[in-house]
């Protein structure tokens, strides 16, 4: 998910061995900086960000490497102080990553609204269009046979006052 366009790809790795406690780690970012366009109308898309650099660090700087220290400040057992300076010390890297990633997510909410919105509209779309053909294309077949009875009706009336209008011209112009 946070690897940009590399779907595929796991976005962070642990590049050292998990399990030996004394082996210190850093979190390597195998993705890209990409994001993905999602179209939600003709000529109108919606940017989702998925480069997971911009919420975590790139894992030598941010919040894996700040994790990495206040693990090593927990697990130092034999200088208490050292320990407790080096805990204290990723508090306000770690708040301020919390910030960030708080900031990112902030950022996606109105974007998923209007996915969200984009969605319902598509959704429903299908329903108002037939519904608006049926209105239209559903008719009373006692109106429309009244209606047509009533066209007819003034059609043979115009006919007849025609036929009897020309017919007269006719006879006046040969006579």
């Amino acid at each position: 998910m946070f690897a940009g366009y590399q779907t595929d790809t796991a976005p962070f790795t642990r590049d050292a061995d998990p399990n030996d406690p004394t082996d210190d780690f850093t979190a390597v970012y195998h993705g890209d900086n990409g994001s993905f366009q999602i179209p939600i109308a003709d000529n109108v898309t919606v940017s989702v960000d998925a480069d997971g650099q911009n919420y975590f660090g790139d894992g030598t700087t941010g919040v894996f490497s700040e994790l990495q220290k206040l693990i090593n400040g927990l697990e130092n057992t034999a200088d208490l102080d050292a320990g407790t300076a080096a805990i204290r010390a990723t508090v306000d890297p770690l708040e301020a990553a919390h910030a960030q990633i708080m900031k990112k997510r902030s950022e996606g909410a109105p974007k998923l609204y209007r996915l969200e919105s984009s969605e319902q509209h598509w959704t429903h779309f299908k329903t108002k269009v037939q519904e608006a053909m049926g209105r239209d294309e559903d008719a009373d077949i006692t109106r429309v046979a009244v209606e047509l009875n009533n066209l007819r009706n003034a059609y043979e009336t115009s006919m007849a006052a025609a036929a009897k209008i020309i017919q007269r011209g006719l006879v006046d112009f040969l006579g």
